[in-house]
């Protein structure tokens, strides 16, 4: 499992506009009433957690607080001002946006006192706070000026520099300027996008003090003077010209591009400032030089004008740029993070495809031994983004040097756009640091250098008076805290001494090294943050001292249930445990339970270990948690977890596909809140062997579409979900089958010993039902789609009444090779076409065989193409099947997609690519370049994408 660890943003918006004297009354109390023709300035304030990392000899929080109490101290106190803040309640929520103060007559020190009281916690949605500050702008402004403030880029998948297209679109005049603060200038380039299309401008302070002086600049900003009327035009005869990038590198824009024409007098007109790769204007006839330059890249051609005209524009972009920072030994045989950072990245959505491999030290980058590809290395990017990566991949057995690269491949070859060393151990050295103090309820950072298994456990326990450890307050898997909460950790709430424990796994199960380091938690105060740091130690914790179970006093507790509201009727059984927390005590403590309404509960109970059970009356959901009960300590606040038993899960999945290895399949997948635990692929054969595949089902949680890695030989197979104790709660079988089968082919591979009953292709008409023209490395072929009638079962009845029953059902009904399926709330297309058909059908082409298959995604609601889920597979005539050659990173484009009246869908459209790998995931000697259209009549599903589709 591969991810991005993205950056979070400071970020303050400053609107700048007019408002109205009723708006103004609506601010602090304290406050004088504004003025009608007062202009009101409008800050968004960013609360992320990154606001905790260091700068200069503070933090972002601290240099933020001191810029603003100075800025607001001489700010003209005439002007109304409204602040809004986000990031400040919860970790990981991108609606967390908040009206701090509504717009009016401020206290420049009441409004500093409330910006000071923030604590950064969450994510960054610029995009969206960018839009409700709009919604504070005044219906009567005729113009508006922009101040966004910002150390890093979106983290909630918005889009800035769509935002201000639309704020233009709005009709109001709107000057946006920009602050990259502490921005690289690749990063600062992202956003430039925002300031040329609204004709602000770009700063990027690198301290406290530039930073307040662009605050000052910004408020003092005066718009452009108005230019002298234009002469009245003289008419003249334009044709509507369409404009279009071509890419000859990397991939097209997707941000800003300011288009220019220069005619054959060396005159230039400038057309307009847009987003994306294309522009519609109106040119008049004769020979010009169109410019369309951006941050991304360079479009240039000459256009020859003489009636309307769609020409296409080379467009190149600078040279992607990517580094491996230095790297401590990682562990060996467990799936491990590589880092990498992306200096310059490439525009938009890019064309190419790209790996990050593990190779020998003396091999010249042929002999990969682990590796992620493009979907995997940027997950469901729409657009690779500068910043730092972080990507888990299977670690070699053996310990040594290696050699990791990051390889882009193009239509001719591989290009190594960075490589460099890297050691295995089998034991590593762990390294943990945490910053010395850290403030209670904010987040912090730990600096982990070593190790870096997917696996390795990360738990915070409060350390007692005796200096033993208490409760366990957090435990998560590396992955989680790199990838779900982005490198960092939630502060407990209360002031103390708490210890951060990193366990390693290892190949060798019976040796798992630990490390720990001190954590204290102070009271919210800004505090410098200096690093203190701890190395490998054996644990030598012994268990904490139980207390008196016979004891009279007893201590209060609170129960909380999520996600149970108030008026639910509740169940509850409460017994004390022995010291394992597995046996009942018979040590005289008294449990209970009753009911109660609501999933809020407090009682008081002897101090001990107890287990606390919930069951909701009206969707029998259940909790529980093994409660350790501390004396002399106030009101003890225990979350019960919610229990599962596999009702709660959706998993479905083809019940069999064909053998694409290196590739991945599709899976339907819908896990309850509050769900920990794995999923998993196991061999049928072998039902008690180790998994073929497992990862933390918590990285699937979030996601629309999921999708698992094909299973490395044909066979049959079982995915499974588990909990954190390894039970099984639900699971679903699968058959692979060899690539030269399809999924309607009779042969299947060796069943294992529990009878399964297969029902696929039976005897019929073959009917073309669509074609797909491909030219591949410059030849021509044709290929075809087909479809079975099913006839009436002729002869002796099936032995089995449930074979033959489905048999009676399918007669008469039409079997196709273009295919549908509802998938992850999607409609899978898969069109399986042949080329070189012989007598005998699809199935018996002969020497000169050929084949190739395309799947894709659709919404079912508009028939729009999704972005996710896609591969293009080819089979060379007279290849084997491991020869096929494939891609997962290709540019698709549908003409139509229509409904026909029997229910089945007709698609049009084209593709290109490249092919860059084989069955297997190796790189191909010479990678293939391919397009081609597709044209196809009919394709069909069951009654569930039937029903999807709105089709009775």
């Amino acid at each position: 499992m591969i991810t991005r660890l993205r950056l979070t943003t400071l970020a303050f918006t400053l609107w700048l506009t007019s408002t109205t004297a009723a708006q103004a009354q609506s601010q602090a109390q304290d406050a004088p009433p504004a003025t009608a023709a007062a202009t009101a300035n409008i800050i968004v304030f960013d609360a992320s957690g990154s606001m905790w990392n260091k700068m200069e000899s503070s933090t972002r929080i601290e240099i933020a607080r001191r810029i603003m109490g100075q800025f607001l101290s001489g700010y003209d106190t005439a002007q109304p001002l409204g602040v809004i803040a986000y990031g400040h309640r919860k970790r990981g929520d991108c609606n967390d946006i908040e009206v701090i103060v509504p717009p009016g007559i401020i206290n420049p020190a009441a409004v500093t006192s409330q910006i000071n009281a923030l604590i950064p916690k969450g994510k960054t949605p610029l995009a969206e706070s960018l839009r409700r500050a709009a919604e504070l702008i005044p219906n009567t402004a005729e113009s508006a000026n922009i101040l966004l403030i910002t150390d890093g880029l979106e983290t909630c998948d918005g889009d800035p520099c769509q935002v201000a297209a639309d704020l233009i679109a709005t009709g109001i005049k709107i000057r946006a300027h920009v602050v990259g603060f502490g921005l690289t200038e690749a990063e600062a380039n992202t956003l430039a996008c925002i300031t040329e299309l609204t004709g602000g401008k770009l700063f990027n302070p690198s301290n406290g003090s530039e930073l307040l002086d662009a605050l000052q600049q910004s408020v003092t900003a005066t718009p452009e003077p108005t230019a002298a009327p234009a002469p009245e035009p003289v008419e003249e005869k334009t044709f509507e010209t369409a404009l279009f990038l071509k890419s000859v590198g990397l991939g097209l824009p997707t941000g800003s591009m300011k288009w220019t024409a220069t005619d054959s007098s060396g005159k230039t007109r400038e057309l307009a400032t847009a987003l994306g790769h294309e522009l519609k204007t109106q040119l008049p006839a004769g020979t010009w030089t169109i410019i369309a330059q951006g941050p991304e890249g360079r479009g240039e051609g000459t256009v020859k004008v003489s009636g309307p005209t769609r020409p296409s524009l080379d467009f190149t972009a600078p040279q992607m740029e990517v580094e491996f920072p230095p790297t401590a030994p990682l562990t060996a045989g467990v799936n491990a993070y590589l880092s990498f950072r992306i200096k310059t990245p490439p525009p938009g959505r890019p064309h190419s495809s790209f790996r990050l491999g593990i190779f020998p030290t003396d091999d010249p980058l042929t002999r990969i031994i682990a590796s992620g590809q493009n979907r995997h290395v940027f997950p469901g990017a729409k657009k690779i983004l500068p910043g730092e990566y972080h990507a888990a991949l299977s670690m070699p057995k053996q310990p040594g040097i290696y050699k990791i690269a990051f390889i882009r491949t193009t239509e001719t070859k591989h290009v190594v756009l960075a490589e460099a060393p890297i050691q295995l151990v089998a034991i590593p050295e762990l390294n943990l640091e945490v910053p010395n103090r850290i403030v209670a309820g904010s987040v912090f950072e730990p600096k982990i250098t070593s190790g870096r298994g997917e696996y390795d456990r990360l738990r915070l326990f409060p350390l007692k008076a005796d200096g033993t450890r208490g409760r366990q307050i957090a435990d998560f898997w590396y992955s989680t805290f790199l990838q779900r909460n982005e490198g960092l950790i939630d502060a407990p709430e209360k002031p103390g001494q708490y210890e951060l424990v990193l366990t390693a796994r290892t190949a060798d199960k019976n040796n798992a090294p630990e490390v720990t380091a001190i954590v204290n938690v102070v009271s919210p105060e800004p505090s410098e943050t200096t690093p203190s740091s701890a190395t490998t130690s054996t644990p030598t914790t012994s268990p904490p001292a139980r207390p008196d179970p016979k004891a009279k006093a007893k201590a209060d507790i609170r129960l909380i249930l999520p996600g149970v509201d108030a008026t639910t009727r509740v169940t509850w059984n409460i017994n004390p445990l022995e010291a394992d927390g597995k046996t009942l005590s018979r040590d005289g403590r008294m449990g209970g339970g009753g009911n109660t309404t609501g999933g809020d509960r407090t009682l008081s109970l002897v101090p001990g270990l107890w287990r606390i059970t919930a069951k909701t009356t009206d969707t029998n959901t259940k909790f529980q948690i093994v409660a350790d009960i501390l004396p002399d300590e106030p009101t003890q606040t225990f979350e019960l977890a919610p229990q599962f038993d596999g009702t709660q899960f959706t998993l479905d999945v083809q019940g069999k596909m064909a053998h694409t290895p290196g590739g991945f399949f599709p899976i339907e997948l819908k896990i309850p809140d509050g769900f920990t635990g794995t999923i998993a692929i196991h061999s049928d054969d072998d039902r008690s062997a180790p998994a073929l595949f497992e990862t933390d089902i918590v990285e699937l949680a979030g996601a629309t579409d999921h999708a698992l890695p094909h299973p490395e030989k044909p066979g049959y197979y079982e995915i499974r979900i588990n909990n954190s104790t390894g039970q099984t709660l639900k699971a679903a079988a699968f058959q692979v089958v060899p690539a030269d089968l399809s999924s309607d082919s009779d042969a299947d591979v060796p069943a294992p010993a529990a009878p399964q009953t297969q029902l696929t292709q039976f005897p019929g008409n073959l009917l073309g039902t669509g074609l797909i023209n491909a030219e591949i490395s410059g030849q021509t072929h044709e290929f075809m789609t087909t479809s079975k009638t099913m006839p009436a079962q002729q002869g002796p009845k099936h032995e089995n009444p449930e074979v033959q029953k489905f048999l009676d059902s399918m007669a008469g009904k039409v079997i196709h090779t273009a295919v549908l399926r509802l998938l992850a709330g999607s409609i899978y297309v898969t069109l399986d076409a042949y080329g070189n058909i012989g007598p005998h059908g699809p199935k018996m082409m002969g020497k000169d065989r050929t084949s190739l298959e395309l799947n894709f995604a659709l919404d079912p609601k508009t028939l729009e193409l999704k972005p996710a889920m896609r591969t293009l597979s080819y089979n060379p005539p007279g290849s084997k099947t491991t020869e096929n050659q494939q891609t997962t990173d290709f540019e698709l484009h549908h003409e139509s997609t229509t409904k026909n009246p029997d229910g089945t869908l007709a698609f049009k459209g084209t593709f290109s690519g490249t092919l860059t790998t084989d069955m297997k995931g190796n790189p191909l000697p010479t990678p293939v370049p391919i397009k081609g259209t597709f044209d196809i009549q009919r394709a069909s599903g069951n009654d569930v994408v039937a029903k999807a589709l709105g089709v009775p």
